[in-house]
């Protein structure tokens, strides 16, 4: 295979099918998703999703739960998989809630991206993640992006709908001047902050 096969548009989405990866494209938030999270948050429910997954952090430290975390030299990483089938409008609604208490932790969402995987044997696999940076004035990441270095977080929601579900939060921290320096401190921060 020559390398101009690569650029060749056709044979790109002959690849891109062939490992079952259909286009990636931003999150955009439906007006009736906006208003069900809302009524979520409204009625409260996401205290008892945030206590579950607070319950399940904690967990993982004394024994093999839904939630499993590790940490690397160069990535911090931590996976939580709801238990039972029909969580999807959960871990949804957990994502958003994340993105909202990272916001307030200094991250500002660098890309909100989502895409499909085919998965032959259960089907559509969809993918939703968000990645953060920390917060800088608007002109300097303008003119200096490329230079700017930092930590990356992304936060990733991906399920088979009614078969599965998976949070997964992973960080990347700056390797000499983390603002956390893995993600049991982020995690920490994150559910320090009231409900």
């Amino acid at each position: 295979m020559s390398i101009t096969r690569y650029f060749d548009p056709r044979t790109a989405e002959e690849l891109r099918i062939r490992h079952g990866i259909v286009r990636k494209s931003a999150i955009v938030r439906s007006l009736d998703y906006k208003k069900q999270y809302h009524d979520w948050k409204k009625a409260g429910s996401h205290r008892e999703v945030m206590q579950a997954f607070q319950k399940a952090f904690e967990g993982s430290f004394f024994s093999e739960t839904v939630c499993q975390w590790r940490n690397d030299q160069q990535l911090s990483r931590l996976v939580y998989e709801l238990t039972g089938s029909a969580h999807t409008s959960a871990t949804l609604f957990l994502l958003d809630l994340l993105k909202e208490r990272c916001a307030q932790l200094d991250f500002a969402v660098a890309k909100a991206e989502s895409w499909k995987a085919l998965d032959p044997e259960q089907g559509v696999e969809v993918h939703q993640r968000y990645l953060f940076q920390p917060k800088c004035a608007w002109w300097k990441r303008m003119l200096m992006s490329r230079f700017i270095k930092g930590d990356l977080l992304v936060i990733e929601a991906i399920y088979i709908e009614q078969i599965r579900t998976r949070l997964e939060i992973r960080l990347y921290p700056h390797p000499k001047k983390p603002v956390y320096a893995n993600v049991l401190a982020l995690m920490t921060a994150v559910l320090k902050q009231p409900l």
